[in-house]
Formats: structure tokens, sequence, C-alpha cells
């Protein structure tokens, strides 16, 4: 099966069903899918990102529950522990998908219906959505919608080693047109 995947568009409608759901049943629906992890994973931070799933989903791999997730619209991902991982044989991987109760009043469908992505990174890593950028308006803004701002940026990393790491961190900010702020563009 390919994703994203709507089970409830796929169904058969039927004049017994709620009008605002189009007419299709709701429904509950199982997601299988089994993958391989090389040796050179092992010690890294692996983690599973569902984009979308529509709408109250439970998943578990390798018979270890890794948690639920109520709602249709919002991503969620869980931290894969190196207990719950095969590395170098077959993970299998289950999602059941309740979407018996819609979460809006219009059709909602049911599935995963946005794409789902396995990381591996190194235990010393920026979290997800970990790099802020605030800007401070500090000129009036011109007729062309444009004006000065200070940029500040803040970046969340997390280690998970068992010991305290020295690390760099260099930010670099690009302008629409293809230049670094307060430089050239590397070539």
């Amino acid at each position: 099966m390919d994703l994203p995947h709507d089970f409830i568009v796929e169904g058969n409608f039927t004049k017994h069903a709620n009008e605002a759901h189009g007419y299709l049943p709701y429904a509950m629906g199982c997601y299988y899918f089994n993958f391989s992890l090389p040796q050179s994973a092992r010690g890294k931070s692996v983690s599973l990102e569902f984009e979308g799933v529509q709408r109250n989903s439970t998943t578990w791999l390798n018979d270890a529950y890794l948690g639920n997730h109520p709602s249709g619209y919002t991503p969620f991902r869980f931290d894969l522990a190196e207990s719950a991982l095969k590395f170098g044989s077959i993970n299998a991987l289950f999602v059941f998908v309740d979407a018996t109760h819609p979460d809006g009043w219009w059709y909602d469908g049911g599935g995963i219906y946005r794409n789902v992505w396995l990381h591996i990174v190194d235990r010393l890593h920026v979290v997800p959505w970990g790099v802020y950028l605030p800007a401070e308006v500090t000129s009036p803004i011109s007729g062309a919608g444009t004006a000065d701002a200070r940029l500040s940026a803040e970046t969340t990393v997390v280690n998970t080693y068992n010991a305290t790491t020295t690390f760099a961190l260099e930010t670099l900010i690009k302008r629409a047109v293809g230049r670094w702020l307060g430089m050239e563009l590397p070539t």
C-alpha cells in the first residue's frame, strides 16, 4: 500500500451514512509495514514521524507499544528505543486507526493521510522543529511591505549520549534572493 492513504474514501457510499461525511461510513483500519535497519544505525537516535493520521491512532513496533495520538490534524513522532528495534533484520510496525469519531463536521477521512518518516540521526542533534527565528521589526514598514528587522536564532539541541559533549553551532540565514545575510552565497 502506498501512503498517503484514506481507507474511508475507498469504502462504499450509502444513503444511511452521515451526509456531512460524504455519505461514506466511518470505519477503523490497520496498517502493517516491515522495514529493516542496517547495523550502522545502532547507537544512533532513531525516531518515527507521522505527518498526519486521521483520527485516533495507536502504534506498536515489534509488539512494543509506542503510543496513542488522538488528533487527526497534528503531526507526532515516537523516539524508538534501541531495545524495541532490530538491527540487520525485519522490524514490524503496526498502526491501528479508529476513524469512527470525526474531528469535524466536514469530510475528514480516515487513515495515514500524510507522509511517514524514519529519522536516523546522531545522538547529538537539533530537535525536530528546534530552530526558532523570531524577528523584531526595527524600522517603519515601507509601501512595498518591507522593513528592517533584527533576527535572533534560537536552536534546541539534545544530547542522548551518556556523557557531556562539546559542540559548535553555526547559524546561517539566507535571503530570499539567494544570498546569505552578511556574506556571499558559498560556491
